[in-house]
């Protein structure tokens, strides 16, 4: 799924020179001058910080890590700014991570259209909302969401205004004493690359209380193979906090790190019943690691809670699971050998397509045929008909648009002398909709048919989905043949 990592608006706004050119002059500015000087093109793309945050890309040139950034980085969950999280993001926001199966890429494109103007979290470095409302200038103004933004990324970080309840770049110098030496920009990052994970100081006491305090009302997120990290309070007023999250394959390894605390908190893995897998009690305010194996699909809850009256205290919670390895698919031959591969740990951000596409491609292994191998182009048309299904009430091959498969896929770029496509609604996992299209002729031929020997897979779940077909889960399976 391709990204689009450049902001024409915000290149023009941070290189005042160029503020007479328009989308396509800047554009073409960027790529013949822009990147290689290494001007600022984005308020949440850093490039320096994406090279200091990775170390396998030290050396690149503004144009190699740009280009590795659009091409991999964002799919991975590769950190590229101090101003955006994509891991945050996704496990924030549990019915974006569901509606792109986990896609880094989805949710990367999800923020830029939908999430920024809804005023969704995606840091703990910046908050839109507490932006404005605690600098006073800002509070008195009109300013969308995306002019906080790139306010902030072109001044305010720069001023060491107030940026998010968790995290406060004045306060963080002022009690870090030997950080001093730090630029507030500076300091931004350090809390980001060092200081979370040595426990220091950021913010005073963080009030808001997004942690439900029970079990109905825990804050809902995603957790996936990338640790991410919460900042939140438990004290007198707020003592308990509970998360809920839902893991769809069984896990081998699941870690809880509580850190950053300045009084004595503890922390808990619960199961569904509420019942404690696992808990961690040290005392005063000694981080705190679960590390907990072999966890099977459903839902699971952390509480996170004051452990003596008296002692509040913000706390960072840090989480990152490991899925088991899947099964590897046993066809049934009789008279032909089939060896079929084991299928790698899935990347949590494609998994879903990864399982389609290895369930249909066992299915022609035990026929004989070849496997089908995924293509970007036709992936790209398969999920813009998935979402499009899904957000404009349909289920039909046509498009919203009156678009056919056939114009779909030109228009992802895909050169065919063959197409086949299957769509399907309402199945909620890969094994129930790969099923589905087995059992009716016309969707088993096309998994089937010998000259086929590419696929895109597209996946869309609609949480709120009160329209007319009202399925939730939307797919598209688009087979070819690039013309040669």
């Amino acid at each position: 799924m391709p990204v689009n990592l450049f902001d024409a608006n915000f290149y023009r706004a941070a290189n005042s020179d160029l503020l007479g050119l328009n989308d396509a002059q800047a554009l073409s500015h960027f790529e013949k001058y822009g990147l290689d000087q290494g001007l600022r093109f984005s308020p949440i793309v850093d490039l320096n910080f994406y090279r200091a945050s990775n170390s396998d890309l030290a050396s690149f040139s503004n144009k190699q890590a740009f280009e590795h950034l659009e091409k991999y980085g964002v799919a991975e969950g590769r950190r590229f700014s101090p101003l955006f999280d994509i891991n945050f993001y996704v496990a924030d926001n549990p019915d974006v991570a569901q509606a792109y199966g986990g896609s880094k890429e989805g949710a990367f494109n999800h923020f830029e259209t939908y999430g920024l103007n809804e005023g969704r979290k995606f840091s703990l470095t910046f908050d839109v909302n507490y932006y404005q409302s605690a600098n006073s200038d800002l509070a008195a103004t009109t300013l969308s969401n995306k002019e906080l933004l790139d306010h902030f990324a072109l001044s305010g970080s720069i001023e060491g205004r107030a940026s998010s309840e968790t995290f406060n770049a004045k306060f963080y110098l002022s009690k870090n004493p030997d950080l001093a030496y730090l630029s507030y920009s500076q300091a931004l990052q350090h809390f980001l690359t060092n200081g979370l994970s040595e426990s220091r100081i950021a913010s005073d006491y963080i009030k808001s209380d997004r942690a439900g305090n029970t079990m109905n009302d825990a804050h809902k997120i995603a957790i996936d193979q990338e640790q991410v990290t919460f900042r939140d309070s438990v004290g007198n007023t707020d003592p308990i906090d509970f998360y809920s999250f839902n893991f769809a394959s069984p896990i081998s390894n699941f870690k809880i790190l509580l850190n950053g605390l300045t009084a004595n908190a503890d922390v808990e893995l619960l199961n569904s019943d509420g019942q404690a897998i696992s808990r961690g009690n040290y005392a005063d305010n000694a981080s705190e690691l679960l590390n907990v194996s072999n966890l099977q699909a459903g839902t699971y809850y952390i509480r996170v809670y004051q452990a003596a009256e008296g002692s509040d205290t913000n706390y960072n919670l840090s989480l990152s699971a490991t899925p088991a390895t899947l099964e590897p698919a046993k066809p049934t031959i009789t008279s032909t050998s089939i060896t079929v591969e084991s299928p790698k740990e899935p990347s949590s951000g494609n998994y879903f397509i990864n399982r389609v596409l290895e369930l249909t491609n066992a299915q022609r292994l035990q026929a004989g045929l070849q496997p089908l191998t995924l293509n970007s182009k036709l992936n790209n048309s398969a999920q813009a008909h998935s979402e499009d299904m899904a957000l404009h009430d349909f289920f039909d091959h046509k498009g919203s648009n009156g678009s056919s498969m056939g114009d779909r896929a030109k228009a992802a770029g895909y050169q065919f002398s063959r197409l086949g496509e299957n769509i399907a609604a309402g199945y909620a996992t890969p094994e129930d909709v790969v099923q589905g299209w087995l059992n009716s002729p016309g969707h088993r031929a096309n998994i089937f048919n010998p000259s086929y020997r590419e696929v895109g897979i597209g996946y869309y779940y609609l949480a709120n989905d009160t329209g007319n077909v009202n399925e939730h889960f939307y797919w598209t399976q688009d087979f070819g043949v690039i013309s040669t």
